[in-house]
């Protein structure tokens, strides 16, 4: 079941964080133009690979236009689902230097401290490769 989905430097947000276990629904309100529409239509890059076959507003597919709104800066944009089945573990999304899209699997829930680095009063988010010494770091694997 998916229990939370983080979006992580896109177009839209910094960091956008839902939580979406234990809830029997979930409502996003608010005005237009504030990524209500994106959040949702992020569930594409969980449950279809092909972006031919993705599906976004006004019948745009997973074109590189659209791959580059939420995934702006390559191996810095990530999407995270965490998943909870048996056990818990997250899929990452992200795309490299090419505009190709890459996933990623690590047994572990979601946690801020595996993208981002405290920076006085501020957080940094890390590049991939800090993503992955980070997870190496906590006995994790991509």
């Amino acid at each position: 079941m998916l229990s939370k989905i983080a979006v992580l430097n896109s177009r839209v947000y910094g960091k956008a964080v839902v939580r979406v276990d234990d809830c029997d629904s979930l409502q996003l309100v608010g005005p237009n133009n504030i990524g209500k529409s994106t959040l949702i239509y992020a569930l594409n890059f969980l449950f279809i690979i092909d972006g031919n076959k993705m599906s976004f507003s006004g019948q745009r597919k997973g074109d590189k236009e659209t791959i580059h709104h939420y995934f702006p800066t390559p191996n810095q944009s990530y999407i995270v689902f965490e998943i909870h089945k048996i056990r818990t573990y997250c899929v990452l999304v992200k795309r490299d230097t090419d505009g190709e899209l890459e996933y990623y699997r690590f047994d572990s829930e979601y946690r801020d401290d595996f993208f981002f680095r405290e920076d006085g009063a501020q957080q940094r988010l890390l590049k991939f490769d800090e993503v992955q010494e980070k997870l190496a770091s906590n006995g994790l694997e991509l």
